[in-house]
């Protein structure tokens, strides 16, 4: 039995789920900028309220 195939097609495999993990990691980093972005939009809207001021 030749299980060359096989291992071209774990191969394929392996790089899919390298491309997916990569695509995720990328997704996870601008979300959390976002949030980094949001939360510090939020801490000026509440040093703004705290201080009577509006933004």
């Amino acid at each position: 039995m030749n299980i060359q195939p096989l291992l071209d097609a774990l191969d394929l495999q392996e790089n899919a789920a390298r491309d997916l993990a990569d695509d995720l990691r990328a997704q996870i980093e601008d979300l959390q900028s976002r949030l980094r972005e949001a939360q510090t939009h939020l801490e000026h809207l509440a040093l703004g309220a705290a201080s009577g001021s509006a933004p």
